[in-house]
């Protein structure tokens, strides 16, 4: 997958793959129904195809395959189970959209995909879609479906009524979650130049102006310096720590990163549900979308077909082939390696002759 340029390609497969409604399923088969509407387990196995190796290469196969919890299964089959339950919920949802009126989905597919083949070009975008199995039509279905869940997502978010009593219990509730500072610094490579900067800002210097002048910041420096607000534990641990102790407007010391030395003023901070009124009730609108959409799954007619105890014929059979090569490159090199040894050995027993010869 290592090969597959296009970021979009991978987020959208990734993060929102659901499957295309009304498909039949009679040649890739079906891994589960849904109010009637069938997912193609193709569908899932170009999920699990994606997720497997990222695992693998982090827990290795025996890993993968080893049990990890009381009922015994393995990280494997609960990455099956839990590809296969994100895919139902979707088409849960996918099925709530039909009716809606959500705006002109298919324009808006349009408009994304030509802007990807614009950012890869025609030839790039289509070996995209050849490396991970899909038509250009199949993409467009996986696409409109992913855009379809995310506007009625915001449909449905932005009917919801939010009280004053909800925010401030769910702001109390998740208070350490609310936290924010903001700051400015200024980089430089020695402790020697940090120790002059310090220097300058006591002799009355501007903050802003010495980073423009100073600072090796490329994302900042341009800006005086400033970052902007962020969470704790955003910023390396030296960095963050110093931010978070400090008072508003406290200047730092020379700290010492892996970046360089920084010079840091603290300029503001975030810490009030006045503050995180708006990300509150996003919070909120989220999750009673989710309340419901958890409700119309429980209400749903679902039946699962495909038995995530086992891998996908088709994922199996490709790791057998590649086991396969691996072993036949394996023995190959063995084999040169023999034939190299055997010239070699020849090749001395010659040398030995000729000085017998002499």
């Amino acid at each position: 997958m290592k090969r597959i340029k296009s970021l979009l390609l991978i987020l959208v497969l990734a993060l929102a793959l659901t499957a295309c409604s009304g498909g039949k399923g009679e040649k890739d088969g079906v891994a589960a129904i849904v109010d009637g509407v069938e997912i193609p387990q193709k569908h899932f196995d170009l999920y699990y195809g994606i997720e497997r190796p990222r695992i693998v290469a982090q827990l290795g196969e025996e890993g993968f395959n080893q049990p990890v919890d009381k009922l015994e299964r393995s990280y494997g089959e609960l990455l099956r189970e839990n590809i296969l339950n994100s895919l139902i919920s979707n088409q849960v949802i996918l099925n709530q959209t039909e009716g809606e009126d959500l705006g002109d989905i298919e324009a808006m597919v349009d408009e994304q995909i030509k802007m990807e083949k614009e950012m890869l070009g025609e030839e790039a975008f289509q070996e995209n879609l050849k490396l991970l199995g899909l038509t250009e039509e199949e993409y467009k279905n996986i696409f409109k479906e992913h855009t379809a869940i995310n506007e009625f997502r915001k449909v449905k978010m932005e009917g919801y009524e939010i009280s004053l009593e909800e925010k401030e219990s769910y702001f109390e509730e998740n208070k350490e979650n609310f936290n924010q500072r903001s700051a400015r610094h200024i980089l430089v490579e020695t402790e020697e130049e940090a120790k002059n900067v310090i220097k300058r800002l006591e002799d009355g210097e501007d903050f802003g102006e010495l980073a423009k002048e100073l600072s090796q910041d490329p994302g900042s420096a341009a800006q005086g310096g400033d970052l902007g607000y962020f969470s704790q534990g955003t910023m390396v641990a030296e960095f963050n720590d110093f931010v978070f102790a400090a008072n508003v407007g406290d200047i730092s010391d020379p700290i010492k990163t892996d970046f360089g030395y920084h010079i840091i003023e603290v300029t503001g901070e975030k810490t009030t549900l006045e503050d995180f009124s708006e990300e509150v009730e996003q919070a909120l609108r989220g999750q009673k979308f989710d309340e419901e959409m958890a409700e119309l799954e429980k209400k749903a007619k679902i039946k699962k077909v495909y038995d995530v105890a086992n891998e996908p014929e088709s994922i199996k059979e490709k790791l057998e082939a590649e086991k396969a090569a691996e072993e036949n490159a394996s023995e190959e090199k063995g084999t040169e390696e023999n034939v190299e040894g055997s010239t070699e050995e020849n090749t001395d027993q010659e040398t030995e002759a000729e000085k017998k010869d002499n």
